[in-house]
């Protein structure tokens, strides 16, 4: 697979790649549940809807599929957990802006290497700017390792 983004400090290299197996946010210990329905919504859907899970904050999950998807919370189960109506909508919100960057592919890893050699790595990032920001934020701390231990001899020795 190749990297979606290469960035070199030093002998260093991070690369960016797309996680080929990331997990549904489905499968979280979450607060509400992913449903969907036939596109275009009949009548008779939203009515069903509300007779099978009462009281609902959503979100709507925008894809390119037939269907369509919804991130429900029951009011009810989200006063039980403290949330106001509108943490519950922010919630709503926010896991079903991760279900679609999960439909649409856009979960990421990085890969950190010194002189060729793999030394770290982490999947599951939600946005390529996460991922980045996270592998520049590892790089810096080997960065500091490095230039700290290059201090450390040059003060033990008095080079």
């Amino acid at each position: 697979m190749e990297p979606v983004n290469t960035i070199h400090e030093g002998p260093f290299t991070l690369q960016i790649f797309p996680d080929d197996c990331p997990e549904s946010p489905a499968r979280w210990d979450n607060l509400g549940d992913l449903l969907s329905v036939r596109f275009p919504l009949e009548s008779e859907d939203p009515r069903h809807i509300i007779e099978t899970y009462g009281n609902i904050v959503y979100s709507l999950i925008p894809t390119q599929d037939r269907e369509r998807h919804y991130w429900i919370i029951r009011k009810e189960d989200g006063r039980k957990e403290g949330f106001t109506r509108a943490q519950m909508q922010k919630y709503a919100d926010g896991m079903a802006d991760a279900m679609r960057m999960y439909y649409e592919g856009e979960i990421y890893g990085f890969v950190l290497s010194l002189d060729g050699e793999e030394i770290d790595s982490c999947w599951g990032f939600f946005g390529e700017k996460a991922c980045e920001a996270e592998g520049r934020a590892i790089l810096a701390s080997y960065l500091k390792r490095e230039a700290d231990a290059e201090t450390f001899v040059r003060e033990a020795f008095a080079l």
